[in-house]
């Protein structure tokens, strides 16, 4: 097969597989909001129930302490909401190290990363299954050294020589950071 033909192969293929992952999510992203607005449709019901009962039986002070923990009760459904996408997406992250799409950007990122640190004595840290890829990308490099570490993460983190500077491009430290605008994004989706 000529290379025209196998990197068109390599095109299609990826396309499809990014069409299939785009599906997966769009079917799992519409499932959370289907289990969240059920849960919050059930929620509100029995909230609204049990306030009308506990307003006739016991008077208001009830009353108000009943759409509390109804509130509370939707607090914790959001809660579970959101533990159950954070772990979904953390089990993305962690298989994400065979994913060859992601292994493909490693190079990009690991050139925006040196360009960030100061020449000289640079050292990547990643993970056993990554750090062949990198020692790839950094071969004939002067001053940049990769080894592998089991405490990294997806991705990798390099730092100078002397530790004043690191740049740490795992993706468990991006979703880390991410997840406070993520977990709105999701919320939001999950309202009716």
């Amino acid at each position: 097969m000529a290379l025209p033909e196998l990197l068109e192969a390599l095109r299609a293929e990826a396309a499809e597989r990014r069409a299939a992952r785009l599906a997966e999510a769009d079917a799992e992203a519409e499932r959370v909001r289907s289990a969240g607005a059920s849960a919050r449709e059930l929620l509100r019901r029995e909230a609204l129930e049990e306030a009308s009962r506990v307003e006739e039986a016991i008077g208001r002070r009830q009353l108000a302490r009943a759409r509390s923990e109804a509130v509370s009760g939707e607090l914790a459904a959001r809660d579970r909401l959101l533990a159950r996408v954070r772990t979904a997406l953390e089990a993305r992250v962690r298989g994400a190290a065979s994913d060859p799409e992601y292994v493909g950007t490693l190079a990009r990122d690991l050139a925006r990363a040196l360009d960030r640190l100061p020449s000289g004595g640079v050292i990547v840290r990643a993970s056993p299954a990554l750090a062949p890829c990198l020692h790839e990308q950094v071969a004939g490099r002067e001053g940049v050294e990769v080894r592998a570490a089991d405490e990294i993460g997806t991705g990798f983190r390099a730092r100078t020589g002397d530790g004043r500077a690191e740049v740490d491009a795992t993706l468990e430290t991006r979703l880390r950071h991410a997840w406070p605008q993520l977990a709105v994004l999701v919320v939001r989706a999950a309202e009716p």
